[in-house]
């Protein structure tokens, strides 16, 4: 039974990657998609490991029966899996009954985020951080640097596993509390096996002394090195998914390669010393080695960083990966395991051979607790440093550098001889030479830009918690800009989309008797909101992510929201929507959601049932919610699955096409209140609004009537045997997130719309026969559908 207990940790590695994933995803619900929500999350986290680790660290010399209470600490984690829908349902009303003062200033905000997340965080957290050492204490016998590589080892590669489990299957399949009800059963079946294995090892062994390992040394010091190892390990990680999202772009699998190759690189080192550990005769020489070799792998890293695009083309080629999810998801995985497991894997070496090199004289439990604890506590400040400090300060780039320089240090300090001398001396000649020669953003330029004269890159700006591009696309004589967050398009000044954003703005407001009051979630560059200040409106709320955005916006798309933010009656609040709507009890006239596609990580929850009844419940009466849902990189139950998410709330829903320019977008507006489709026809003939309508294609009541392309009734038929989009089953980000087919998605999507048409006059009072708008509309209709077939047949 005692061989049993590694494998179970590889369970237990499992569940606890299943728990974060998913907690991480219910948490964004609460506390928000920013970086700082983000951030106080993950630090919550870690600050339970920590204290479970040291928490553990006192008990291992203390107790007897460590299986034991190793496999109630699991049981206590599956209970609260198990519990985990309720506790989701009193945060959810902890943070609506706090209101506005998550949003009244940035550090309230953020301490209010780090509360939430402490509250439901740390007890399953500190859990899981005391298992290590009372298993390291129990499993005598065999040298601690070997005993630690195994269970650490075998419980992060279970960790690994868990984390393609979840992404790959689970999510997709089970949703967000199927996934956690599986992982609460797997952490009651490890605690039953566990007590069997405690009983069946009592029987054989019942007495048990002890064991105090003599080391000499300056232990305060030696853990300090091994904080400074867990910070470096970790802001790597986090620069690495900055850099490696410009290549294999933001959908939710793209992640999770990244943090599956990080486990398996460390899981893979640990196993490594576990298997030399008998030829190791100096722990801390080791270390020193290792460390000193993981600076060298960064420095060398920076040389193929900026080909990853070249790497992930040349495998596929070589390889024969066809143009299918597997395809592609093969040669992401290959391209991340060739640049990162070389350094992951010397990580992962460091944290058994730092157990055993623990000056302190402690039993083997207390080593493992205690090296565990600073590791984690300095990755705390690794998580926090690189992304709000060092990035923005001096660049991903720069970061990398300097955390081969941190790892150097490590190894100068654990052993200073001529062979880490000459391996130091030539990291830091390497690294001054790349930090003065290259340009700060060297790699990220590589990664964003092709070599033709089609694209020129504007701008880009490492923010906080994105990268922010500005690029120049187009022949000579049609030049367009667009705007990118983490190198996934969020606005732009093509034809399309200059007249997609200002029906965004019109169509909702028309709809409205008196709009006074506006919500717009998602700035992009702006064209919505100046279509919406030319409206009789009061104020123009604008929630948006990233600062950053809006700056750029206002640089480089002048010529198309005018500073807009400028205007006195627009005010901006950094947040995601969602977030915003849970925070606040304000109500509006109509809650515009701008171009935020659905298909990239953590955009799916502004496409559930449960923000638009967030949206329902923060309009006035007769008030409009609109969102802007692409047709292009949806499978058709997707699309099918948000639309019928948004009518269950809003009865009355219209989808609106501009037919005048083939294009990829749709607008959806709703009402709550039935009946025929009322527009204020008077406004149309207002002088203010006409240059911003003709930009949108609208010069007449007849223009606007051939936009409507499904009345409430159609849409209703549409959808009526199609399950809607929920918070809990993240359908659109897993299922759309296997879509590669942009151009036929686009045709299919659209076709499909285009068969259930509208035919029949919807509107209560329209000035022009609809039917000859109609006709226009089905003419432009089959001419769209034609050149997006073509387009489709010639693979472009």
């Amino acid at each position: 039974m005692k061989r049993l207990i590694p494998l179970l940790f590889f369970l237990s590695g499992a569940t606890a990657l299943i728990g974060e994933v998913v907690w991480m995803r219910m948490l964004g619900l609460v506390l928000g998609n920013t970086i700082w929500a983000a951030s106080a999350a993950v630090t919550v986290w870690m600050v339970g490991m920590a204290l479970g680790a040291a928490i553990g660290a006192r008990l291992a010399p203390r107790i007897r029966r460590h299986i034991l209470v190793y496999g109630l600490a699991e049981g206590g984690i599956g209970a609260y899996y198990a519990a985990s829908p309720v506790i989701l349902g009193g945060l959810l009303a902890l943070g609506a009954h706090l209101g506005d003062d998550m949003g009244a200033s940035l550090s309230l905000g953020i301490a209010q985020r780090f509360g939430l997340a402490l509250i439901v965080l740390l007890p399953p957290t500190v859990l899981m951080g005391l298992t290590l050492p009372l298993l390291v204490e129990r499993l005598r016998g065999d040298r601690l640097a070997e005993r630690t590589g195994l269970l650490y080892g075998l419980n992060t590669l279970g960790a690994a596993a868990g984390v393609f489990f979840t992404a790959y299957w689970a999510l997709p399949n089970l949703g967000e509390r199927g996934a956690m009800a599986m992982a609460a059963v797997l952490c009651l079946l490890v605690m039953v096996l566990s007590v069997a294995a405690e009983r069946s090892i009592v029987a054989t062994n019942p007495e048990r002394r002890t064991e105090v390992l003599e080391r000499h040394g300056t232990a305060g010091f030696f853990l300090g090195l091994v904080a400074l190892m867990g910070a470096a390990a970790l802001a790597a990680e986090l620069v690495w998914v900055r850099i490696l999202v410009l290549h294999l772009g933001s959908r939710v699998y793209a992640f999770a390669i990244l943090l599956g190759v990080y486990l398996l690189g460390l899981g893979l080192g640990s196993l490594t010393v576990k298997a030399l550990a008998r030829r190791i005769t100096n722990p801390t020489r080791a270390l020193a080695l290792t460390q000193a070799a993981a600076a060298l792998a960064l420095v060398a890293q920076l040389a193929v960083l900026g080909h990853t695009s070249s790497i992930l083309a040349g495998l596929a080629s070589t390889l024969k990966l066809s143009y299918s999810f597997i395809g592609v998801q093969s040669a992401f995985l290959l391209t991340v395991a060739i640049l990162f497991l070389p350094v992951t894997v010397l990580f992962g070496a460091s944290f058994p051979l730092a157990v055993a090199a623990d000056p302190k004289p402690r039993s083997p439990g207390q080593h493992a607790g205690a090296v565990a604890t600073a590791n984690t506590l300095g990755a705390i400040f690794g998580a926090v440093g690189a992304p709000f400090l060092l990035v923005p300060l001096i660049g991903c780039q720069r970061t990398l550098l300097l955390l081969a320089v941190i790892h150097l240090f490590v190894a100068l300090a654990l052993w200073r001889t001529r062979t880490t001398a000459l391996i130091a001396s030539t990291v830091l000649v390497a690294a001054f030479l790349l930090g003065v020669l290259l340009p700060r953003d060297w790699i990220l330029r590589r990664a964003v830009t092709d070599t033709s004269d089609t694209e020129v890159l504007l701008a880009l700006e490492e923010d906080i918690g994105a990268t922010v591009i500005v690029k120049e696309y187009g022949d000579p004589k049609d030049r367009w800009l667009s705007l990118e967050l983490n190198g996934t398009n969020v606005a732009g000044s093509s034809p399309a989309l200059l007249k997609v954003q200002q029906l965004q703005g019109h169509l909702p407001l028309l709809q409205v008797d008196d709009p006074r009051e506006i919500l717009h979630v998602g700035f992009g560059s702006g064209g919505t909101c100046w279509a919406v200040s030319h409206h009789p409106v009061e104020r123009i709320d604008v929630v948006e992510i990233s600062p950053r955005v809006l700056t750029a916006s206002d640089h480089w798309f002048s010529f198309i929201n005018h500073h807009v933010l400028s205007d006195e009656r627009v005010r901006t609040i950094l947040n995601d929507g969602r977030n915003y709507l849970m925070a606040t009890d304000k109500k509006y006239d109509a809650i515009l959601s701008d171009s935020i596609h659905p298909v990239f990580a953590g955009n799916g929850t502004l496409y559930t049932l449960e923000y638009f009844q967030m949206c329902r419940d923060h309009l006035k009466p007769g008030g409009v919610a609109s969102m802007w849902l692409p047709v292009y990189s949806l499978d058709t139950e997707s699309f099918l699955r948000i639309l019928s998410a948004f009518h269950q709330v809003f009865p009355q829903t219209v989808v609106w096409y501009d037919r005048t320019t083939p294009n990829e977008f749709t607008i959806v507006t709703g009402k709550v209140e039935e009946g025929p489709i009322a527009i204020d026809w008077q406004r149309l003939e207002d002088p203010a609004l006409a240059e911003s309508l003709e930009i949108g294609g609208i010069r007449s009541a007849a223009d606007l009537e051939a936009d409507l392309l499904l009345g409430p009734s159609e849409v209703a038929a549409l959808v009526a045997e199609t399950e809607p989009h929920i918070d809990d089953l993240p359908f659109v980000e897993y299922m759309a997130g296997q879509t590669l087919d942009r151009t036929g998605t686009w045709y299919d999507n659209l076709a499909l719309l285009a068969a259930v048409r509208t035919r029949s006059d919807p509107f209560a009072d329209a000035p022009f026969p609809f039917e000859e708008a109609a006709a226009t509309r089905d003419q432009a209709l089959q001419e769209t559908l034609e050149k997006v077939r073509l387009h489709a047949v010639s693979g472009l």
